[in-house]
């Protein structure tokens, strides 16, 4: 419901949202191990293996968030480190997307995942705002999946516009078949966001060919990295959000009027008196 079979899907993920982590600890294992993604969706694991491009994350980090994800298949997972390293893949030459098909194809790769996108753009000389230049990846990237027989693939790149879509040229949103975007906080504007509120949300949403979730809340599991839907919409989320924190301040006892909470709390009046 969410990945169609054979297809490509764009990861569109704000600063810190989490999106290594939907990657390791939540994506990698319902490939490989057939775990439920996101706590409901049930998926088809891979019969071959996924070749994860980590082009971003220190090689020790995802070890570590590799181990506490508790993948039982590891032998179906190729983890590529290429911090730093996005140079080597030189798809802008016939040969190099040959070299780099072949690289896939005796990992034995049904699946990749490129985690970003943007380091990759930046060493073959293409500007992510150009539509032209991301049409000119894609038919590089498109050629050299087709060689390597490689059936399904993920690319995550980082969200602009306020962190509700996809940064940079339109052309990005017209490859996927299911386009998914990972946001965190309160308000869809970081500014609206609660001041009291340590720990923003995070929230996924999908839509594509055969793809329709609004957007949800996520849960995390920080001993494991697993996320799991929590039915509540971004509005909910900060009714709870303000609830919980009027709740905290009321501890020690000490008698407020309703207008003295609402001052304490901050944020919109309206939403903190329906709160009280």
């Amino acid at each position: 419901g969410l990945w169609p079979a054979q297809g490509r899907v764009l990861l569109a993920a704000a600063a810190k949202a989490g999106k290594t982590t939907i990657v390791v600890g939540n994506i990698l294992p319902s490939l490989v191990d057939g775990r439920a993604f996101l706590g409901e969706h049930s998926s088809q694991p891979v019969t071959g293996r996924v070749t994860y491009l980590n082009m971003e994350v220190g090689e020790r980090i995802i070890r570590t968030w590799m181990r506490r994800a508790g993948i039982i298949n590891t032998d179906q997972v190729n983890v590529v480190n290429l911090r730093g390293k996005a140079s080597a893949l030189t798809l802008a030459t016939q040969q190099g997307r040959q070299r780099f098909a072949a690289f896939l194809r005796n990992l034995e790769t049904e699946a990749v995942i490129l985690d970003p996108l943007a380091p990759l753009l930046a060493t073959l000389g293409l500007d992510e705002n150009s539509n032209t230049d991301v049409a000119m990846f894609f038919s590089w990237w498109a050629e050299t999946l087709q060689i390597a027989d490689v059936t399904d693939d993920l690319v995550v790149h980082h969200t602009g516009h306020a962190g509700q879509r996809s940064r940079g040229a339109s052309r990005l949103l017209d490859e996927p078949d299911a386009i998914w975007t990972l946001t965190k906080g309160l308000g869809t504007d970081p500014a609206d966001d609660d001041p009291f509120n340590t720990t923003q949300p995070r929230f996924l949403s999908a839509y594509g060919r055969d793809v329709d979730h609004p957007e949800e809340g996520l849960n995390h599991n920080p001993d494991t990295g697993l996320l799991t839907f929590n039915g509540h919409t971004r509005s909910q989320t900060k009714a709870v959000g303000k609830a919980n924190h009027i709740t905290d301040i009321l501890q020690d006892q000490t008698p407020r009027s309703i207008n003295q909470i609402c001052q304490t709390v901050g944020g919109n009046r309206n939403s903190t008196y329906a709160a009280v």
